[in-house]
């Protein structure tokens, strides 16, 4: 997908700028043009930076970069080019995402993901097409350590694994009755209740 390898200040400098709006100081304030033989519009502040960019990529599919005062990228909005599901991206002022939030074209669900300060993957909030909510929660390795569930009929859910994916214990409450289970390294029950 080119639009999430553009860099906003290259995509400026190598561009054929065919239109460029001036404001009443002369600054650049928005340019139109080709890059790649993609289309771009770009805006600027007051200085003449960069702050937004949108284009279209080679497979059709339109996004949206906007950079903070020092020029970083730090938010994108795009339709994916595999299904047009819609994304957001936002990355902190290293460009590390830490955040992104879509839809599936499939179901329609949306899914909230966020990292750690390395890009690590470590928490995602999903509601799956039925209407069932559920949070994962993973370890700085990216395995999956906890995770909360509430499905259709109104149960809920709550499993704990290892560092090494393993279930270990889990809790659940079925129809107003409560459930615990504790299990060994190898995933087999060695205490329940009730």
């Amino acid at each position: 997908m080119f639009f999430y390898k553009m860099n906003i200040v290259k995509a400026q400098e190598s561009s054929h700028e065919d239109i460029i709006i001036r404001d009443s100081k002369g600054t650049k304030r928005i340019f139109l043009g080709v890059t790649h033989d993609l289309p771009i519009i770009g805006m600027t502040d007051s200085k003449g930076q960069v702050k937004a960019m949108m284009t279209v990529n080679s497979n059709g599919s339109p996004g949206i970069i906007m950079a903070d005062s020092k020029g970083q990228i730090r938010t994108r909005m795009s339709l994916l080019d595999s299904d047009d599901s819609p994304i957001i991206g936002m990355y902190d002022s290293k460009g590390t995402i830490r955040a992104s939030m879509g839809l599936t074209s499939v179901d329609g669900f949306p899914g909230i993901l966020m990292y750690d300060s390395k890009g690590t993957k470590r928490a995602s909030m999903t509601v799956a097409s039925d209407g069932s909510p559920n949070i994962i929660m993973t370890d700085s390795k990216g395995q999956v350590r906890a995770m909360m569930c509430l499905d259709s009929n109104g149960s809920s859910y709550i499993f704990m694994s290892d560092s090494e994916g393993k279930l270990r214990a889990s809790m659940s409450l079925i129809d107003g009755s409560p459930g615990f289970t504790i299990r060994d390294e190898n995933e087999k029950p060695i205490w329940f209740a009730p």
